[in-house]
């Protein structure tokens, strides 16, 4: 008779035309020093139509990796393209293991990322560990413009740099969310981390079904912090995180489908206040809330200043959308804010 053996951890790895990476992630997850027994891989298609350089889609990329490796992998494929949230949430509620470790499918780990992540949560009792990362150039970086090189390399240098923002002391209770919104001494990536999964699931109780592609991480990470009862951090390098080319403060936007992509970080704000008004009042500091406030109105101050680079015959259109998003009231008030601004640094 064979009897299912448990896993301890779950490494989740949403795919979205990401294809060509794909392996190379896959690989790094059998290459761990951690029983292999004792993990598995959740592979979720968010209805990804990207192929590797063989021409092979994430299906046959997972069957090749299971025939190759003979790893626990399971895929779960979306009909339909539901975003980053949603494809975590797949990846959640389908895992069986203890432990959640969240795996991009364009990055990918050090060999023994999975051990020290693991040993640190038996050791300390703590339902999130942060790791250190790598922030590594694209494939293509050589074949880019040296502006386009300076500005990749900027992107990297500061996303290194946020990556590896942890605190040495442990965190507890409501310290964790106040060390993540107001203290700002530790990042609310969901990669480089091993989170509880039972903390996992009850942030996911927080967070109604919602498609962005922007910010994806953050509403995820404030329920956690929310929920969690203890953080701990390790000073090893255990994930190694690819910068892409894709939409940057630079890129020129030629399409309203790429424009609200952009705008649908919103969505995150909305999902976010909604579920925080519904909560106890007291269930948040006033200086968190300010905090979450203060990122909301900066990353409408980001949209709006994209719109520089809004092809000029798509503008109408693009700020149509830009308020449909987030609310026209809103989206005045920061553009006023904008020109202020603009107005006495020119009289400056």
């Amino acid at each position: 008779m064979f009897f299912h053996s448990k896993p301890l951890v779950s490494v989740c790895i949403p795919v979205y035309n990401s294809e060509p990476y794909l392996m190379r992630c896959l690989e790094s997850v059998a290459a761990q020093d951690f029983p292999a027994a004792k993990t598995e891989i959740i592979v979720v298609n968010d209805a990804s139509t990207g192929t590797d350089a063989n021409g092979n889609g994430c299906s046959a990329i997972v069957k090749a990796f299971k025939k190759q490796h003979k790893k626990n992998i399971r895929l779960f494929c979306h009909e339909k393209n539901k975003g980053l949230v949603e494809a975590r949430r797949t990846a959640i509620c389908e895992a069986e293991g203890d432990y959640i470790c969240i795996l991009d499918s364009d990055d990918w780990l050090e060999p023994d990322a999975l051990r020290l992540l693991y040993e640190a949560a038996q050791n300390t009792g703590a339902d999130i560990v942060q790791g250190k990362a790598n922030a590594v150039l694209p494939p293509d970086f050589s074949s880019l413009s040296t502006g386009e090189q300076a500005s990749v390399k900027k992107t990297a240098e500061k996303k290194q740099e946020t990556a590896n923002i942890a605190s040495k002391e442990p965190l507890l209770g409501k310290d964790i969310l106040k060390g993540y919104t107001v203290l700002r001494n530790h990042n609310g990536f969901l990669w480089g981390k091993l989170i509880l999964r039972d903390t996992y699931l009850n942030a996911l109780e927080h967070i109604p079904p919602v498609f962005c592609t922007m910010l994806e991480d953050t509403i995820q990470y404030f329920f956690i912090a929310f929920e969690a009862k203890k953080y701990v951090s390790i000073d090893e390098i255990i994930y190694n995180y690819s910068i892409n080319t894709g939409i940057s403060t630079g890129t020129y936007i030629n399409s309203l489908s790429q424009w609200e992509h952009i705008c649908s970080a919103a969505s995150v704000f909305t999902a976010l206040f909604d579920e925080i008004s519904r909560l106890p009042e007291d269930s948040f500091l006033p200086e968190e809330m300010f905090a979450v406030k203060k990122e909301c109105r900066a990353m409408l101050r980001k949209n709006i200043q994209k719109m520089d680079f809004v092809a000029p015959e798509l503008k109408k259109e693009a700020r149509d959308i830009l308020c449909e998003y987030w609310g026209h009231s809103f989206v005045q008030e920061i553009e006023c804010e904008i020109k202020a601004d603009g107005n006495s640094t020119a009289s400056s």
